[in-house]
């Protein structure tokens, strides 16, 4: 009996172990695709996938996307903040990407954005 416990709890021992190790392992950050330094990049697929549009930044406080099916996921690479809106007329509530993040998964699609 008591080789088994001591067993079990030497392999309980080892899992929390293992388990603490790979907690702390730092991981490699996601992949957002080829989106150039200065501008927003837009995808038909959620996790930057499918058609991309990479534009330079707004031209106006409110535009439509180029994409037909809508922004499903969105890079931005600008320094300043960009809006993505599920409406075409920037009406609706908005998704916030910050200065140099993204959004993986716009839902519903934006049709505008500013």
């Amino acid at each position: 009996m008591r080789i088994i416990g001591t067993g079990v709890a030497v392999g309980l021992l080892a899992a929390a172990a293992m388990a603490g190790s790979a907690a702390a392992t730092p991981t490699e950050p996601e992949q957002l695709g080829s989106c150039p330094l200065g501008a927003v990049c837009f995808y038909t697929e959620p996790y930057f996938q499918g058609e991309v549009e990479i534009a330079p930044g707004p031209s106006s406080p409110c535009q439509a996307t180029g994409l037909s099916e809508g922004i499903a996921s969105v890079a931005n690479n600008l320094s300043r903040p960009v809006l993505v809106f599920e409406d075409e007329y920037c009406e609706s509530t908005p998704v916030l990407v910050p200065p140099h993040g993204n959004h993986p998964v716009v839902q519903p699609p934006g049709l505008s954005w500013g």
